[in-house]
């Protein structure tokens, strides 16, 4: 009921505009127009109200489009704002978790003692699993309208290169494990993961 009363009402208003207009108008070309003392309703001033009604109509369409446009942006901006740091939020979690599988993977590479097929598979296993981690953070990201927040394929690269020496390692490799190779890679991961979480904390 009161959508139907605002619509009369604003119907009412230009139809009132559109009259007072028309007047105005026809005075300010030296004609005259009494309706009270005529009671005739002239086609030419009809035709006059009637095209200030549509000109106001328009121009009021044109502004609420114009209106709804414009807050259909600050909508989107805003839901894209949200999904941003939704995605660093939930990316800085992912960065610090694959950063505790590192260092701790890390820590076991440097204590270990006696290092065997299945140890070098459960390091194998870490790797990949920070691996997909990573890989998951940088999908999600394609999904970003406002571009690349973070780089992290370098790290990739090395974590797969690393899970890849891993799994081409035989009996004599592993007896002599390089421990200080595979925890330098981890070391520049590690790097490259801190570039990453400065970059979402930005």
């Amino acid at each position: 009921m009161n959508a139907i009363r605002k619509v009369l009402l604003l119907f009412l208003l230009i139809l009132f505009v559109s009259v007072l207009l028309s007047y105005l108008c026809w005075h300010w070309f030296g004609y005259e127009y009494h309706l009270w003392e005529s009671g005739v309703l002239e086609i030419n001033f009809f035709a006059t109200v009637c095209n200030f009604f549509t000109i106001i109509g328009l121009a009021m369409t044109v502004f609420q489009v114009s209106k709804l446009e414009s807050d259909q942006i600050i909508r989107d901006k805003a839901l894209e704002d949200i999904r941003q740091q939704d995605y660093k939020t939930n990316s800085l979690v992912k960065c610090g978790y694959i950063k505790r599988v590192l260092e701790s993977l890390n820590d076991r590479m440097e204590t270990d003692v006696n290092i065997s097929r299945n140890t070098v598979t459960d390091y194998g296993y870490e790797i990949n699993r920070a691996y997909s981690y990573l890989q998951s953070m940088l999908q999600r990201q394609g999904g970003l309208t406002k571009g690349i927040l973070i780089d992290g394929k370098k790290a990739l690269i090395l974590l797969e290169q690393m899970e890849q020496e891993l799994i081409a390692m035989d009996e004599t490799t592993i007896k002599n494990f390089p421990r200080s190779h595979h925890q330098l890679h981890i070391q520049k991961v590690l790097l490259e993961f801190e570039s990453c979480e400065n970059m979402l904390k930005s």
